[in-house]
């Protein structure tokens, strides 16, 4: 088992385990989330191209990592 688990870690982190560091808050997550299924329900439905970017938030919100949170250095979690 353990050799998987660094055959794992090989091919996914090119020989380290990569940890990515959550930057968004519950609540953040919560809103994004259901904002996303919101907007890929809307864009299914006929609604405009753009409602595909739904396909962001739900990623966001599920992994709890934003992007543009680190591009723009913000950290919500830097008071804890």
């Amino acid at each position: 088992m353990e050799s998987a688990v660094k055959m794992l870690n090989f091919w996914a982190g090119l020989g380290y385990a990569f940890a990515m560091k959550k930057n968004v808050r519950i609540w953040d997550r919560l809103l994004r989330f259901f904002f996303g299924v919101f907007m890929m329900a809307w864009g299914f439905a006929g609604g405009p191209t753009w409602a595909y970017f739904g396909v962001y938030f739900l990623a966001t919100g599920s992994w709890g990592y934003c992007a543009f949170y680190s591009l723009l250095n913000y950290q919500p979690f830097a008071d804890e």
